[in-house]
């Protein structure tokens, strides 16, 4: 794996040029006053329509089903956790039982030193399956979260996003 900023930064089974390219929605400005509170964002110096692209990728993987903006960044999914219930007569899941359910979204916001950052919102559904799943996807997207909301960091001295986003979760639950 290799990482840069711009046009530079790249990982493994980054989008093709190409597909970069194609992605013409715009960036949403970042307003520090409106999210910089919020535990559920994350900050990267990689190209926004790149992360972009990787966000739905993720999230396409993950959850039940994913809207992309035709006009802005932003990504607006439903995502369901469920347990399998086992039917001797047959091996379908028709019957798995819903445990919980969250719709959430996803905005790519451009500050103004150049950073993007990737904030999140639970739009309806429970509030800690929310916060299990920004973990599991901020996770899945660790290696391009190199900047903080006031600086940028070296990889190799980030602190672990999960152990950060376990503290945000404690911070809510109290």
């Amino acid at each position: 794996m290799q990482f840069g900023t711009g046009d530079e930064f790249f990982i493994e089974n980054q989008p093709l040029q190409a597909e970069v390219d194609q992605v013409k929605q715009n960036i949403y400005d970042y307003d520090r006053d409106a999210i910089g509170t919020k535990h559920t964002k994350f900050f990267t110096t990689a190209d926004p329509r790149v992360v972009f692209l990787m966000l739905n990728e993720k999230l396409s993987g993950i959850c039940k089903s994913v809207e992309k903006s035709d006009t802005k960044m932003k990504l607006t999914y439903k995502a369901v956790e469920t347990q399998y219930v086992l039917d001797e007569k047959s091996e379908s899941t028709e019957n798995d039982i819903v445990l919980e359910r969250i719709q959430g979204s996803a905005k790519l916001y451009k500050c103004p030193d150049g950073k993007t950052c990737i904030d999140f919102a639970r739009e309806g559904g429970s509030c800690m399956f929310f916060f299990t799943h920004f973990e599991l996807i901020r996770k899945s997207m660790e290696d391009i979260i190199d900047a903080t909301e006031d600086k940028v960091v070296s990889l190799s001295s980030k602190v672990d996003p999960s152990v950060e986003a376990t503290e945000a979760m404690k911070k809510v639950a109290i």
